[in-house]
């Protein structure tokens, strides 16, 4: 395709005005003073711009004015030359010297050729912006000058096109907040896993946005991204983003601005809390429009809701959506970080959904990652859930609805829930930083086959493992609302009913933990490099250490552990779990497990020994020690003489010599079988004989009927 001839002109910011202009000014000039001299309503308090670096004005006809502002949005000298058809000021102030009613901008980084034109104009009360970049790729944005207009060089369709029911700057230094956009381009979305949005769109709409604010009030209701095609059978293609404007976050004017309030100099995909970028990017040296961002809010928002499904939105009629249903975020800290304390992601299918990539999900499906912090951006718990509710709530958006949760009652709805499968991840290397919440253990392979009723179990196997610098617990069977708990022996947070867990210390060094009774972590072993080094069993008043042939039996409180604790919910929730958390814990990772021993409680030592088999009795525990031919014990004198006395009896042991208010015994086991030793009230320690299992009797029935399934009685009795 031939390239097209560009006869835009510049007046040079050095030069003389010609002899020409002069007169016209000496004649007009009276005319266009009477004429011109009303400044914009918003000149006095606009925004920040780009700089001006220069700016100058020609007259091309009665009707055309010319102004050329020397800037730098892409490069150190850059040129927007504006052609006005209504009349403008005679000024060095761009906001006097140009107009965004009737007249086309053209932007030239490095004064080169035109990259972007911008069509102004106001038809039947809608402010129109038509916005043209280099679609065909031929080095420059379609347009020439045609009597003193900017034309398009091809019919075309426009890449963007903007619509406002009112000016685009307001009164005081406001912005219009009541929008529309529709483009011809695609966006940068991540979800797009079939790349149905990362095809060109010449000639037709590939999305639209609106940002709706119907009262004028500088707070809009939402902003809707609705991303095209409207088809179903395309798993995993997102086609809307809505962002519910729940914390009534106020539109101020963007920072930086190419001039047009929401142009940017530079790209902008996800807008922070406090980010003033403004939304629309160009790719300058490529000339190519590249994103509309959201006007809200949209990463990690102190407070904040918003929906993103590859269900299409119609806006006039009830909708549906999937997929993050909702995203919400919650700050409850007094104060502005700019980061929420609780974000949860409700990764949600609807019964039927033809839009994810298992087709059809015979029941609602929802997994919620539940992920809370001090609200400085690292997050330190997640709470990871499996449940099969349907959407609650109806959310009011504009003149329809979609089915949702209510934000403000959503996380006291979830911790009022019981689900089918709970999860606790803790973060234990100061916090993760994420925008969306902790990521590791979330939902993955075979638990979507569960979730779909596809398999009866969950699959319990896939979490064996967990990424470096996490500690996770589980429990396959949910039996009530979830609780957490505080253990008084690591220091650290717990899930109440988890029954299995695994710390990831640091990718050499892991630590399986368990329970003993059902309800609390009682069981850590570390290995290193796959090899089990050490061990610690927590049972009614006592910690059960083994580590390189060394056993420690030590005293702690009987009830060890705090009280069911609430998940936060809000201000006050956190501020009571936050109240239970120790200043300072363990260093288990450092130390190893006995950094959770205590060098002040009294305890018993076993060098020379091991231990298996730990099991909490009725009124007790027991556990089984294995004693090597010689074993050095020592005994705080202020330890139970019975346990003292117990463990004595199994071992010939010499005169004890007593060193540091330490009993010292050098004893040699009695048998080289295992040693039991419980306490149900009483201490006891017993040598254990090998099981001799024998059948001592076999009696065979006669058979009931004839055929090869008739029942037939067998009998049999077994002696130990």
């Amino acid at each position: 395709m031939r390239s097209p001839t560009y006869t835009l002109t510049m007046m040079s910011p050095h030069s003389e005005p010609s002899r020409l202009c002069l007169v016209l000014i000496v004649l007009v000039g009276p005319l266009i003073a009477a004429l011109l001299t009303v400044a914009p309503a918003w000149a006095a308090n606009s925004p920040s711009t780009v700089p001006v670096l220069s700016l100058t004005e020609e007259k091309l006809s009665s009707t055309v004015t010319k102004t050329v502002i020397v800037t730098s949005f892409a490069t150190s000298h850059d040129l927007v030359e504006v052609y006005n058809y209504q009349p403008v000021a005679q000024s060095t102030d761009w906001h006097k010297a140009t107009e965004m009613d009737d007249s086309t901008w053209v932007f030239r980084p490095g004064g080169g050729p035109p990259k972007l034109a911008i069509f102004f104009t106001v038809k039947d009360g809608k402010h129109i912006a038509e916005l043209y970049d280099d679609q065909f790729g031929e080095g420059a944005a379609p347009v020439a000058l045609h009597n003193d207009h900017v034309v398009l060089t091809h019919p075309i369709h426009w890449t963007m096109r903007a619509e406002s029911l009112t000016s685009w700057y307001l009164p005081g230094g406001r912005i219009a907040d009541q929008l529309y956009f529709e483009g011809a381009f695609s966006l940068p979305y991540e979800a797009d896993a079939n790349s149905v949005l990362a095809q060109h769109w010449r000639g037709h709409a590939a999305w639209d946005y609106t940002l709706y604010d119907p009262t004028g009030s500088g707070i809009p209701e939402y902003g809707l991204l609705r991303l095209f095609p409207f088809v179903a059978g395309l798993a995993n293609t997102p086609r809307t983003d809505l962002i519910l404007n729940v914390e009534h976050y106020r539109i101020e004017p963007f920072h930086n601005v190419v001039f047009w309030p929401y142009l940017s100099p530079q790209f902008m995909h996800l807008r922070t809390w406090f980010d003033r970028t403004p939304p629309i990017s160009m790719n300058w040296q490529d000339g190519r429009l590249v994103e509309l961002s959201s006007f809200l809010p949209n990463s990690e928002p102190e407070n904040g809701e918003q929906i993103f499904s590859a269900y299409p939105f119609h806006l006039h009629s009830p909708n549906q959506a999937d997929f993050e249903n909702p995203f919400a975020y919650y700050r409850f800290d007094p104060g502005n970080t700019g980061f929420p304390n609780l974000i949860i992601r409700n990764y949600y299918f609807p019964k039927g959904d033809l839009y994810q990539q298992y087709g059809g999900t015979p029941s609602p499906v929802e997994f919620v990652r539940y992920s809370w912090g001090n609200g400085n951006g690292r997050l330190l718990y997640k709470i990871g859930l499996l449940g099969r509710y349907p959407a609650q709530d109806e959310v009011k958006v504009g003149s329809t609805t979609i089915a949702s949760m209510d934000y403000a009652t959503f996380p006291k709805w979830i911790m009022a829930h019981i689900w089918d499968f709970v999860t606790f991840v803790a973060s234990e290397d100061g916090g993760f930083r994420s925008s969306e919440g902790i990521y590791a253990w979330d939902q993955s392979g075979r638990m979507f086959d569960y979730a779909y009723n596809y398999r009866n179990t969950a699959p319990v196997d896939q979490y064996q493992s967990i990424a470096p610098g996490f500690r996770g617990e589980l429990s396959p069977s949910v039996t009530g609302v979830v609780k957490l708990y505080v253990s008084h022996i690591d220091g650290r947070l717990h899930y109440l009913g988890a029954t299995m867990g695994v710390w990831n210390v640091d990718g050499d060094q892991v630590i399986r933990t368990g329970t003993l009774d059902g309800q609390h972590i009682g069981i850590w072993k570390r290995s290193v490099h796959g090899r089990e080094v050490e061990a610690l069993y927590h049972v009614p008043g006592m910690l059960l250490y083994a580590a390189q042939g060394r056993v420690v039996l030590q005293q702690v409180a009987l009830h060890s552990n705090s009280g069911p604790i609430d998940p936060p919910t809000d201000e006050t929730s956190l501020n009571a779990l936050r109240a239970q958390l120790p200043s300072q814990v363990p260093d288990i990772a450092g130390e190893g497990l006995d950094a959770m021993l205590n060098p002040a409680s009294p305890q018993i030592t076993l060098e020379g020994a091991s231990l298996r088999d730990v099991h909490i009795l009725q009124n007790g525990w027991r556990a089984e020690l294995l004693p090597s031919p010689n074993v050095t014990l020592r005994a705080a004198t202020s330890f139970p003489k019975g346990a003292l006395q117990a463990l004595i009896s199994e071992f010939r042991c010499g005169a004890p010599r007593l060193v540091l208010n330490t009993m010292v015994y050098d004893c040699t086991a009695l048998s080289d079988q295992p040693l039991a030793v419980s306490f149900n009230g009483a201490w006891h320690a017993q040598s254990l004989t090998p099981a001799n299992v024998h059948l001592t009797s076999l009696t065979v029935g006669r058979r009931q009927a004839t055929g090869a399934y008739a029942e037939q009685s067998v009998s049999l009795t077994v002696a130990n």
